[in-house]
């Protein structure tokens, strides 16, 4: 079918516009579309219990050179604002300490200060914009958008990503095993690769991701026409459709309005444009 009339899986190039489920009851939520406020939660704030949970490589597997760069990387990363002849002086002792550090590491709960070193830096150092490729996705109206009674925006991404402190998005990867963090390993190239990484029961989300330095646990605040489109819920009352509706006749007339349909014969999704 025409885009102009009805939309189904695919009408919409993935590269072009990603979607954002909001439920219409929360009032944060109305700030997505009514003020133009998009979020940028740290990861301690997402859904997911295994955001957070960092494997680590097996201290056998670890040269005392690779322990002592490690200890560098999270004291960098902690403080950034240690001088060169500061450095220095914690690489000498950390060196002259390695086979303490060691002992240390083969504790287990030592091992875990480590990994909540690391998820402090993580959710300090990082906001988190998870938006969807698929505004007609069943599992997703069902969760993210009040069973059905919400809303979904569908952004523009090059406009997006002109606004934005990241320009490349992570199309997040579902697998069973989570990445390993290779000491070696530069922990920022390892914090993306983690944020990209989510569990294969996730994968229904098709998830992408924008990762922010700039704007973490707060709000950016865009311009109406980076929303290409918007879907109101099968289940959306005629109430706040209207809202919907007559809000953006006002402020931004070209904006796509679909309203989803569910399928006489399959537990298929549709959007039919209702402007």
């Amino acid at each position: 079918m025409s885009l102009s009339n009805c939309f189904t899986r695919g009408d919409i190039n993935e590269s072009i516009t990603l979607f954002k489920y909001r439920d219409f009851s929360e009032e944060y939520h109305r700030k997505l579309l009514f003020d133009q406020e998009l979020y940028f939660p740290s990861l301690q704030y997402l859904n997911d219990p295994f955001e957070g949970i960092l494997p680590i490589q097996k201290i056998s597997e670890i040269s005392d050179e690779d322990i002592v760069k490690m200890k560098l990387q999270i004291e960098k990363y902690t403080h950034p604002d240690l001088s060169e002849e500061s450095l220095n002086m914690l690489r000498e002792h950390m060196a002259s300490n390695v086979p303490s550090i060691r002992k240390r590491y083969e504790n287990p709960n030592w091992k875990k200060n480590v990994q909540l070193e690391i998820k402090i830096l993580l959710n300090k150092s990082f906001g988190i914009l998870s938006l969807s490729s698929d505004p007609v996705n069943y599992l997703m109206w069902s969760h993210y958008a009040n069973s059905h009674k919400g809303f979904c925006l569908g952004f523009n991404i090059l406009k997006l990503k002109s606004v934005l402190d990241m320009k490349l998005p992570l199309v997040v990867k579902y697998q069973k095993e989570m990445p390993i963090w290779r000491i070696t390993e530069d922990v920022y190239k390892y914090a993306i690769k983690y944020l990209g990484t989510k569990g294969i029961l996730w994968e229904y989300e098709q998830e992408v991701r924008f990762i922010s330095i700039l704007h973490i646990n707060n709000t950016l605040k865009f311009d109406i026409d980076l929303i290409d489109c918007v879907f109101l819920g099968g289940f959306m009352s005629d109430s706040n459709t209207e809202e919907i509706v007559q809000y953006l006749e006002k402020v931004h007339p070209t904006c796509r309005i679909y309203k989803i349909q569910f399928a006489l014969n399959s537990y298929d999704l549709k959007g039919v444009r209702i402007n």
